[in-house]
């Protein structure tokens, strides 16, 4: 497999591409193989760009979403879907109890949520809503301090 083309490099081939330069210029411009020049000229057609956009999300599927949907189901009479936000409600959860571990998060997420995750699946989602309990450094309160004057 080539190395992957720097932006510079693509921008040349863009730019000769759409001038409607022969490919074999745009490869010796560009010092590139053909095959890379003919992908970036389709890409272009069919995209408008050189490089194709990537069609699905990239990564680890997220087993905990934004919004969950819970289903309550009343004795006898129907059912009803409300759609919660549960970070916000892991939210307060922390900050009421501030100390708690993810275990207990993932209890409480089960509790009130009725959502079954890991503890691995927690703390992407705590990273994700930029939730820390890192310590603030002295300095740091210090700042905090003199900015509010």
């Amino acid at each position: 497999m080539p190395p992957p083309l720097t932006q510079t490099q693509n921008d040349i081939i863009k730019t000769m591409l759409q001038a409607k330069t022969p490919y074999k210029k745009i490869m010796e411009a560009a010092n590139c193989h053909i095959s890379q020049v003919k992908r970036m000229a389709r890409n272009l057609k069919n995209f408008g760009n050189v490089k194709a956009p990537k069609l699905k999300k990239q990564g680890r599927p997220c087993t905990i979403t934004q919004e969950a949907i819970e289903v309550y189901q009343y004795p006898l009479f129907f059912e009803c879907l409300i759609k919660t936000n549960f970070m916000k409600g892991l939210r307060e959860y922390l900050q009421e109890q501030s100390f708690s571990y993810r275990d207990e998060m993932v209890a409480f997420l089960y509790d009130e949520y009725n959502i079954s995750t890991s503890l691995s699946a927690v703390g992407r989602a705590l990273k994700r809503a930029k939730i820390s309990r890192k310590k603030v450094s002295i300095s740091m309160l210090l700042f905090l301090e003199i900015s509010d004057c």
